[in-house]
């Protein structure tokens, strides 16, 4: 008999190195899902039954979806997403729902940009479209080991930061507080106490009359973004799987790392696959780009070619979607572009650190790095930044090359907060990206632009303390309490301002 693999290239599993251990595949029958086996699973099938199951997942939903829209073809269709999910391939679902919801259900200790992040995420997946988050708690949670209540303020600032990155509505779960079951501490609008004299249904009462206030000018309005940071589930599902390099490399966090310091500036992002178009993006980021899908080094090349600024890491371009290496050096399809040449990449223990040595110009300093080293090879790129020790020491450890009328940055290592933070600020300089405003720290704000051109700006005290917010020239008209305002604003502690630009 003839191995399947030999006449029908019907899945890509037979494409992913099977025969390596001498497996072969003679009927569809042989094919198994992933399992406690001997040794390793194939990382090509592991990595084709992830793709399996969202995609089942989503026919599931979109069975039901076609029934509703026999039924009830006025009412707009969705279903949950909850933050972001790593089974799930959103970028997949996204084209099928008519509006994207989402549930968040933040611990009171996640600070202010891990919960906008996700919130950017929300609005990028239907191209900036504007989303629903469907469910968020008045308060407590009943599923951590303890569950403490949302401090006065807290709901409102998070449904607000919703709002001042995408969404158009605010829901909760729950209405009415259950008398039994699982979820039966699990906080709601109706508190088991029944009545409306408590500070979470007068919190939820007052959100919700401040809504219906702001509804007429912010409704339809859209965020705008210069700078793209891009995420694909499918390199995510492939770079975590247990027989990689190393198990400290977590996509997600990766990509908050270089989230983090925009947010900090208070400059607006969208998180995009990495084949979308980014002709409107100036700045393009783009952490642990293992996996390159057809087509994705080409759309990169002309982004920078045109003049943009991408930023990739170490342990990028090492593979196609099959999950197959590149051949000829890393970082593959990305060498021309990067400049560089990867002889070995070294992925470092918990106790195993180095520094980053930069001589000149406005990163001047030495950085701790952890995590993992290269011996990087110039081939065209300049050294930015060197390795301190090890036997790559004075090797390149941040490298740009010039490519068209763009550039093009990477980072050898996983560098400090500090340098980070750095780094994202000259980016944005050299790529003629602005902050919103300039504010103080802890003070988050965002702007939506209207059909009509006119912006909307959301302020944000993250904050125990009142914060003055000097603003920019022209008058503004506070849609919370109907004043005109000009020159500056004051927000007390744990409050928001939404300002309209007259």
């Amino acid at each position: 008999m003839v191995p399947v693999s030999t006449i029908a290239p019907i899945v890509s599993i037979f494409a992913c190195g099977t025969d390596f251990w001498s497996q072969h595949y003679y009927a569809w029958e042989d094919v198994l899902p992933p399992r406690i086996s001997p040794t390793h699973s194939n990382p090509g099938q592991v990595l084709d039954y992830q793709r399996f199951m969202s995609d089942s997942l989503l026919e599931c939903y979109l069975t039901e979806a076609r029934i509703l829209r026999e039924i009830t073809p006025e009412i707009p269709i969705t279903t949950n997403f909850m933050g972001a999910f790593k089974p799930i391939d959103y970028f997949a679902w996204a084209p099928h729902l008519d509006i994207i919801s989402n549930d968040s259900y933040p611990a009171n200790t996640v600070p202010a940009w891990e919960t906008a992040i996700t919130d950017d995420l929300m609005h990028s997946l239907k191209g900036g479209q504007p989303y629903l988050l469907m469910e968020q708690s008045p308060s407590q949670v009943n599923w951590m080991l303890q569950n403490p209540h949302k401090r006065p303020g807290r709901m409102r600032v998070l449904s607000y930061q919703n709002l001042a990155h995408g969404a158009d509505g605010i829901m909760f779960f729950q209405w009415r507080q259950s008398q039994a079951g699982a979820e039966k501490f699990h906080s709601a609008v109706v508190t088991h106490e029944g009545n409306e004299h408590n500070r979470i249904f007068q919190q939820a009462a007052q959100l919700g009359a401040e809504l219906k206030q702001l509804s007429a000018d912010v409704v339809g309005s859209r965020t705008a973004a210069q700078v793209a940071i891009l995420m694909d589930w499918q390199n995510w599902w492939a770079i975590e799987y247990p027989q990689r390099p190393s198990n400290r490399l977590h996509y997600w966090e990766q990509i908050k790392t270089y989230y983090a310091p925009l947010h900090g500036l208070n400059v607006a992002v969208d998180l995009l696959q990495p084949d979308s178009d980014l002709t409107n993006y100036r700045l393009v980021v783009a952490p642990l780009l293992y996996m390159l899908r057809p087509g994705v080094a080409k759309n990169l090349e002309q982004f920078v070619e045109r003049g943009g600024i991408l930023l990739t890491t170490y342990f990028s371009g090492i593979v196609d979607q099959n999950d197959r290496v590149a051949l000829g050096g890393y970082p593959g399809e990305l060498r021309k572009l990067l400049g560089i040449h990867v002889e070995e990449f070294d992925p470092w223990t918990e106790n195993m650190t180095n520094q980053i040595v930069i001589e000149e110009g406005p990163l001047l300093g030495t950085y701790p790095c952890t995590l993992w080293g290269e011996v990087v090879h110039l081939e065209g790129a300049r050294a930015i930044g060197v390795f301190a020790n090890d036997y790559y020491a004075m090797g390149p450890a941040l490298t740009v090359h010039q490519f068209g009328q763009g550039q093009a940055y990477y980072v050898a290592t996983q560098g400090s907060n500090e340098l980070l933070a750095g780094l994202m600020r000259l980016l944005c300089q050299q790529a003629s990206v602005s902050p919103v405003l300039n504010v103080p720290n802890g003070i988050e704000v965002t702007q939506r632009v209207r059909a009509d051109g006119r912006v909307v700006y959301f302020f944000l005290n993250h904050t125990d303390k009142p914060e003055v917010v000097a603003l920019p020239a022209g008058k503004f008209t506070s849609l919370l309490n109907g004043k005109e305002v000009e020159r500056q604003i004051e927000i007390d502690e744990r409050d928001v301002a939404v300002l309209l630009a007259q």
